[in-house]
């Protein structure tokens, strides 16, 4: 219940506030207001007007309409006992807030002009409206907090997989995969556009050899640290997920379509993570705050089980000091 009010009060409170100071603004300045304002610049010059009251209640309306939507999002995945990142939280809200800070940045510049004609303060709406999105969202994330799942983990069930790693035994694991259709499209796209001109191919095969270099090669290493997720030929960007943050290992197959397709995905209210170069096998992370990572890598069986067994000895004897 405490959860549930905080992301509440971070989702609907923090852009109440922001449309009350809206509504406030325009009310208290409506003396020192235009009855027509400028609501669009191009190049610091006024080019598009609207009726005060019609434009407040517009934007404003647009803006709690916003907060509706992020609020039942959070609280459906909340109830669902999905853990929520504040992160996330923070920049949904943000985004709502940003028609209200549009609107207070649009009175400011239009303050004390007698035709919106006159209304040469474009730099304040731009100004103006992200500082309202950054510190309501800052202030939301603040509010809501970090929410663990519904259900704690306790760590490998007894019927998880596992590979029989002895106390004293030391094991490392090391699984990929490999997209060869993108190896060998990057090439076939190079002999095809040879009638072009030098400089576009250059550009061309620089996008493509960047493209091969990240997405075309997808590894994953499970030892008493942890699992190092790497990306690319290169193995670089690399992600580790250190072994006490790790609840429980399994091997799963996916989708072509599963979560949202290839590459890097990521859900910021479930928390989770997904590396994915083709469906089919993959090693699934149970992370201890909820999230699920995905990673899919060839025959990840023995990885799920050596990494299930590295937890449960780590259950017994805690964690073991870094060399």
């Amino acid at each position: 219940m405490i959860n549930r009010a905080r992301i509440l009060l971070a989702t609907v409170g923090v852009p109440a506030v922001a449309i009350a100071a809206a509504a406030t603004l325009g009310s208290m300045w409506s003396s020192r207001l235009p009855a027509v304002v400028a609501i669009r610049w191009t190049n610091g010059t006024p080019n598009n007007s609207a009726a005060v009251d019609p434009f407040l209640k517009f934007t404003l309306l647009v803006s709690a309409g916003l907060a509706m939507v992020v609020s039942t999002m959070a609280v459906t995945a909340l109830r669902r006992g999905n853990g929520l990142a504040r992160t996330a939280i923070g920049c949904l809200v943000g985004v709502a807030t940003l028609p209200a800070g549009g609107t207070i940045g649009v009175l400011i510049a239009n303050l004390d002009v007698r035709d919106w004609h006159e209304a040469t303060g474009s730099a304040l709406v731009v100004a103006v409206t992200p500082f309202v999105a950054v510190i309501g969202g800052a202030l939301a994330s603040c509010i809501a907090g970090a929410t663990p799942a519904a259900q704690p983990l306790s760590g490998p069930a007894d019927d998880a997989p596992a590979i029989g790693l002895g106390p004293s035994q030391r094991a490392v694991w090391i699984g990929s995969t490999t997209n060869r259709f993108l190896l060998s499209s990057v090439l076939v796209n190079q002999v095809g556009m040879v009638p072009v001109s030098a400089w576009i191919y250059a550009v061309l095969f620089g996008v493509g050899l960047v493209v091969t270099l990240i997405g075309s090669r997808l590894g994953a290493t499970v030892d008493s640290t942890g699992v190092t997720i790497r990306i690319g030929l290169l193995g670089w960007p690399r992600r580790h997920l250190p072994l006490d943050r790790i609840d429980h290992a399994r091997a799963v197959k996916l989708g072509l379509f599963q979560g949202g397709g290839f590459g890097y995905r990521v859900n910021p209210f479930t928390g989770m993570s997904l590396y994915k170069l083709r469906s089919g096998p993959a090693l699934a992370i149970t992370m201890r705050k909820g999230g699920l990572v995905y990673v899919t890598v060839d025959s990840p069986e023995p990885g799920a089980g050596l990494l299930n067994d590295l937890l449960r000895r780590q259950a017994l004897t805690g964690p073991r000091p870094e060399a």
